[in-house]
């Protein structure tokens, strides 16, 4: 009896054995074949391809409104808005993202799925890229992933709902203003010879740089002269720090698009109206109210209205007094001959002669 139960349990154990093998293999062909379809995903799931070239226009409509990038010869413009500087090394790459979109996974491909799940109901962006043969190809980016590191992508025209990267995702994101060139006044502060600030009410505060230098006389040392509202020596750093490196970093923080009323920004009659002189040439821009963390500005001769940050722009109220050399007597020690100091009805007269090595010191009179 004893050698019967044996033979049965050792007979299940070798079943076990048996069904543990076959257990395992299967496992391993599963997972062979996942990782098979995930590397599938990741290389070929193509959504959109073609030659960047062949890109000719490019819409985007998002929270921050729309706006198109169009082909101009080698170099991209804004529909309707043709004057608008823009960083164009940002539009190529945005031409470079639309000509090759590839997904990150397939999410589902069925008709009648719920797009509201995946944010694609109501696209935080849509995509319109235009080729050179006219044809168009739309796309909806949709939420972001759970996980956060990607966002749900579909082509309007197909029932396929994908993932692509969040980079990918945040290129379609941006506002106009992020293509634009902010850049105002690309210049040096050395090449800046002369500043005219004047205030809406004829108050003026105007620095000039002397071509000669400081002056051979006591207590001068500055470059620069203020010869309004009153003359005189202006403090080369106070000019620099607070006046010039400003002016030099004006940058657009952002852009009205359609400034057909200057009157609401305070520009058509400016409160402020800064002269420039730059190489020999006169810059001149005109800055207007004040707007949440800047003030509206706009350069003569172009249609741009933009605000530049306050921190930068707060130079317009700068007094000729802020800019006034403060030494009052500052005198090249290597030149001194003699000083004579009166005080309390006792005068005492501090003399040298010779140079260097051979310099003698006295007080009145005497040898120290």
């Amino acid at each position: 009896m004893l050698k019967k139960k044996s033979i049965i349990a050792v007979f299940i154990i070798i079943i076990a054995l048996i069904g543990s093998y076959f257990f395992l293999i299967n496992m391993d062909t599963a997972k062979d074949n996942e990782n098979d379809v995930n590397d599938k995903i990741s290389d070929d799931i193509v959504i959109f391809s073609t030659d960047k070239a062949k890109v000719a226009k490019i819409s985007i409509l998002n929270k921050h409104g729309d706006y198109t990038f169009y082909k101009a010869g080698d170099s991209w413009k804004v529909l309707n808005l043709e004057a608008a500087q823009l960083i164009l090394s940002k539009v190529e790459n945005l031409a470079y993202d639309v000509a090759d979109i590839k997904a990150t996974s397939l999410v589902l491909d069925e008709e009648g799925a719920d797009l509201s799940i995946y944010g694609l109901s109501v696209p935080s962006s849509k995509i319109i890229v235009t080729l050179t043969d006219d044809s168009e190809h739309e796309f909806d980016l949709g939420d972001l992933t759970p996980t956060g590191t990607e966002y749900y992508f579909k082509d309007k025209n197909k029932n396929a709902i994908y993932t692509i990267t969040k980079s990918k995702g945040d290129t379609f994101l941006q506002s106009l203003n992020d293509f634009r060139d902010k850049s105002v006044l690309d210049i040096d502060t050395s090449t800046i010879t002369e500043v005219i600030i004047t205030k809406k009410d004829g108050a003026t505060v105007h620095v000039q740089q002397d071509p000669a230098g400081p002056k051979d006389e006591l207590g001068v040392l500055s470059y620069w002269k203020i010869l309004s509202p009153y003359e005189r020596n202006a403090s080369n750093e106070e000019v620099i720090n607070r006046l010039l490196n400003n002016i030099a970093s004006i940058m657009a923080k952002s852009y009205v698009d359609d400034p057909s009323n200057l009157e609401k920004y305070g520009l058509k009659d400016p409160l402020y109206t800064v002269k420039v002189k730059i190489s020999g040439e006169y810059d001149t821009f005109y800055v207007g109210e004040k707007t949440e963390g800047g003030r509206y500005v706009k350069q003569e001769g172009k249609d741009d209205v933009f605000v530049v940050d306050e921190s930068i722009i707060s130079f317009v109220d700068l007094t000729g007094y802020e800019l006034i050399e403060r030494y009052v007597a500052l005198i090249d020690i290597n030149r001194l001959q003699s000083a004579t100091i009166t005080a309390n009805g006792k005068t005492h007269t501090i003399s040298i002669t010779g140079n260097k090595d051979e310099a003698k010191y006295y007080l009145d009179g005497n040898e120290a």
